[in-house]
C-alpha cells in the first residue's frame, strides 16, 4: 500500500516535504526551508547558528524524518523547495534538475557570509541531475514545468498500486513560446505531456495553491510583457530586477530589448551562464563593474549610460548600481526602474518600499509589476482538465479549502 505523508507544506507556503513509502522504497519530494518560521526568529541582525538550531525551530526538516529514505527529488532550486542540503544524512541520494545551474549557485552560497553557506550538500552526499521525460529506476519521471526558477520539474511516481503526480511550483502560462520553452528545457511541458497521455490513470495529484487567498491583482505573462515593453519604449535606460534563476523572464526581457534596439546588460554572471545554456542566441554584455571573472563580454556602465539600454539585475544589486550612477551624467537620460514581484509575500525577502525610496532619491521612477511563478486560482481548471485525477491534495498554500472548492467546479472526476 502506497503511503503519502506531508511533513511540511500543509496550510503553509514553502517548505514542502512529501514522503512516499511504497513497499521496499521510500522517496521524498522536496525538503525546503520554511521562511515563515525563519522570519519569526531571525533577521539581518540575528543569524542562525547552524543546522541544529534550524531543526529545533522547525525551519528545516527534523533529522528523524529522513529515516529509511532512499532518494530525495528536488523540483527546483528555490530555497523553500531545495532546502539546506547539508541537513540530509549520509546514504541518501539527491536528485535535482539542472545540476550545472546548481553548481553555479552552490559557489555563491558557499562564499556567503550568512547562513546561506549551509545550503550546499555535505562532502558525503551524492547529487545527481534528473533526466527529463525519462523514467528512472525508482519509477520517477521528471517533466518540465514553467516557473520562476530554471529549471523546474514536476514528478510522476509510478507506484506499485498508485500513480502520484507532484507538480512542484507551476504556472499555466510561460514567458516563452512553446518552441523557446522546449529548447530551453529540452522537452515538452507537463501541460503538453498529460494530454498526450490521456489514458494514464493518476490516483493522486499533489497540487500547489500559492496564489489562493492572495488579494493582489493577477497579471499573466503576456500582459506583463506588453506593459514592460510600453514602459521601455518610453525610456532610454530601463533597470529591471528579477531573481537570478528566472530564466524565462530574463529571456523574454532580452527579446523585448532586441526589438527596441536596446543594448542588453547583466550584472550577474550566473544569469549569463544560464542564458548561454539555453541555446537561445542573445547578444548580452556584463557590466564590468560587477564582473568577478571576465568569462563573458564586458562593457562599462559609462557606455551603457550613453546608449539606450536594458540592465537586468538582482534585487540586491540595484542599490550598488544607482550609487555608481552618481559619477555619470544621467540627467540627460530617461531612466526607469521596473521592480518585479515574482512570488507571494511569504516567499519574498525584499523590501520594495526601501528600493523605491532609494530610486526616487536618485531621480529614478519605479514601477512594481507582478510576474508570478505560480498559476492563478481562475486558471486551476486548465490544470485539472488535463487528466481525471482521482484525488487532489493541496499543498504550498494557506488556503487549501478554497483550492478544493474551486476544484469542485473546475474538475469533474
Amino acid at each position: 500500500m502506497t503511503r503519502v505523508e506531508v511533513k511540511f507544506g500543509l496550510r503553509n507556503i514553502g517548505g514542502n516535504f512529501i514522503k512516499i513509502t511504497d513497499r521496499d522504497r521510500t522517496i521524498v519530494f522536496d525538503q525546503g526551508i520554511r521562511f515563515g518560521n525563519l522570519s519569526k526568529y531571525f533577521d539581518k541582525s540575528v543569524q542562525p547558528s547552524g543546522v541544529m538550531e534550524l531543526r529545533k525551530l522547525e525551519v528545516i526538516p527534523k533529522e528523524e524524518w529522513y529515516e529509511n529514505i532512499d532518494k530525495i527529488y528536488i523540483s527546483h532550486l528555490h530555497l523553500d523547495h531545495l532546502g539546506a542540503l547539508s541537513n540530509i544524512p549520509p546514504n541518501i541520494d539527491i536528485h535535482l534538475p539542472g545540476k550545472s545551474v546548481y553548481l553555479n549557485m552552490k559557489q555563491k552560497w558557499e562564499n556567503s557570509p550568512t547562513w546561506l553557506n549551509i545550503i550546499p550538500e555535505s562532502y558525503y552526499s551524492k547529487v545527481s541531475a534528473v533526466n527529463v521525460l525519462t523514467e528512472d529506476k525508482n519509477r520517477v519521471l521528471a517533466i518540465p514545468v514553467s516557473h520562476s526558477a530554471f529549471p523546474s520539474v514536476a514528478y510522476l511516481y509510478f507506484g506499485y498500486d498508485k500513480t502520484i503526480l507532484y507538480t512542484g511550483d507551476i504556472r499555466v502560462n510561460s514567458f516563452l513560446n512553446d518552441d523557446q520553452f522546449e529548447m530551453v528545457n529540452r522537452g515538452i511541458s507537463l501541460l503538453k505531456y498529460l494530454p498526450m497521455h490521456s489514458d494514464m490513470k493518476i490516483d493522486l495529484l499533489i497540487l500547489e495553491g500559492t496564489n489562493f487567498g492572495s488579494e493582489r491583482a493577477p497579471i499573466d505573462p503576456l500582459s506583463s510583457l506588453l506593459l514592460i515593453e510600453k514602459i521601455m519604449k518610453n525610456s532610454d535606460i530601463s533597470l529591471v530586477t528579477c531573481h537570478y534563476l528566472d530564466l524565462e523572464f530574463i529571456i523574454a526581457l532580452c527579446v523585448i530589448a532586441k526589438k527596441l534596439n536596446f543594448l542588453i546588460y547583466l550584472t550577474s554572471e550566473i544569469m549569463a551562464k544560464m542564458i548561454k545554456e539555453s541555446n537561445i542566441d542573445l547578444s548580452i554584455s556584463i557590466l564590468e563593474e560587477f564582473s568577478d571573472t571576465p568569462i563573458f563580454r564586458l562593457d562599462s556602465l559609462e557606455h551603457a549610460v550613453e546608449s539606450n539600454a536594458l540592465i537586468i539585475l538582482s534585487y540586491f544589486e540595484i542599490f550598488d548600481l544607482i550609487r555608481k550612477f552618481e559619477s555619470h551624467d544621467k540627467h540627460k537620460k530617461r531612466i526607469v526602474s521596473i521592480l518585479t514581484e515574482p512570488e507571494p509575500g511569504k516567499e519574498e525577502i525584499f523590501e520594495y518600499s526601501v528600493m523605491s525610496r532609494w530610486l526616487s532619491l536618485y531621480g529614478i521612477h519605479s514601477y512594481r509589476i507582478r510576474v508570478s511563478g505560480h498559476y492563478y486560482p481562475f486558471e486551476i481548471g486548465e490544470i485539472l482538465r488535463l487528466n481525471k485525477f482521482k484525488k487532489i491534495l493541496p499543498i504550498h498554500t494557506e488556503h487549501p479549502d478554497i483550492l478544493l472548492q474551486y476544484s469542485a467546479f473546475s474538475y469533474r472526476p
